[in-house]
């Protein structure tokens, strides 16, 4: 049997160049307040009733719903957001199909204790720390010393999130890339986190459709937030301890192999390459590899003096 002396350079390399993600995790938000702006009134509001509104009156103004998420009180800081769909049901409506569309808000606001009752749709006296048409915040005691919108009907971004057509009496769900792009940066960026608008057809009288908001009696019929997101995986850490590089082995002999590997969930197995090629190419020696940290590797007869070792650590998370 003929022998040959390889020469070998050894690198060390991990197997996640680029953080994976994790099992996904799903949460189930309800809204931390909700409201509607009652156009044209600057002293109506429903901060506590059991409904939301929006879209346009026969004749007594437009209506918009307000809904705010406590997006960092629920989801863990660092993690990659995946999916969002926001539920809402409708409770009355005396019109066709209408299309409504979700926009971020860009400014805060407040839900007081006014409660329009049922069907709601006219607003009641607005309280202490209402939003209505014109004020984000409602002064009762100083009406003067109210916040207002600017403009009057909320301060939102033209452009819209997401959008739904909505019949009949039903369940209806939004979602969209945009959405998760709005609920990623609420995480990152807790300060710009004041919620959505939801905006019906307003060009045309008739068109406004009653929702069940936070309050409603019957848990199930409440505005829902479902957002799907994963955990970024750290990649092990694994270095080659000996051969360190410039080695001159013979082929078909024992060479030790040696090597540390860690990760915060643990490490399942190994999987060891070789490049004959200085890292072009790279051809399997062994998989799957119990969690040790050595292994005795016999060189094939293939003279070379480009030869990578490469050795990859798989955590328990895959």
């Amino acid at each position: 049997m003929k022998s040959a002396l390889v020469p070998l350079l050894f690198l060390v390399l991990s197997i996640f160049l680029i953080p994976t993600l994790s099992s996904a995790q799903t949460v189930t938000l309800q809204p931390a307040k909700d409201v509607t702006l009652f156009d044209p009134e600057c002293e109506k509001a429903s901060g506590s009733g059991d409904f939301l509104f929006s879209g346009n009156t026969d004749g007594q103004g437009r209506r918009r719903a307000l809904m705010y998420f406590d997006i960092t009180g629920n989801i863990p800081p660092g993690v990659v957001v995946q999916s969002v769909s926001l539920t809402l049901h409708v409770s009355m409506s005396n019109t066709g199909t209408r299309t409504f569309t979700l926009h971020r808000l860009t400014n805060d606001w407040g839900e007081g204790a006014s409660d329009s009752g049922d069907p709601g749709g006219s607003g009641d006296g607005a309280q202490n720390d209402d939003a209505t048409w014109c004020y984000r915040w409602y002064n009762k005691d100083n009406v003067a010393a109210s916040i207002d919108w600017s403009p009057h009907g909320g301060e939102y971004d033209a452009s819209s999130s997401a959008s739904q057509a909505v019949a009949g009496l039903d369940f209806y769900t939004w979602s969209s890339a945009q959405m998760v792009t709005d609920v990623q940066n609420w995480l990152d960026n807790p300060s710009t986190n004041f919620g959505y608008i939801l905006i019906g057809e307003e060009g045309t009288n008739k068109t406004a459709k009653r929702f069940d908001s936070r309050e409603h009696p019957t848990a199930s019929l409440r505005p829902s937030l479902v957002v799907q997101y994963g955990v970024p995986a750290t990649p092990p850490d694994v270095t080659v301890i000996a051969p360190n590089g410039g080695e001159i082995v013979t082929a078909n002999t024992g060479t030790l192999v040696q090597w540390t590997s860690s990760d915060e969930s643990g490490i399942a197995s190994h999987d060891l390459y070789v490049s004959l090629d200085n890292g072009v190419t790279f051809d399997p020696v062994l998989f799957d590899l119990p969690d040790t940290n050595s292994w005795t590797w016999f060189p094939a007869n293939r003279p070379t003096s480009e030869a990578i070792f490469r050795v990859t650590a798989i955590d328990n998370t895959s």
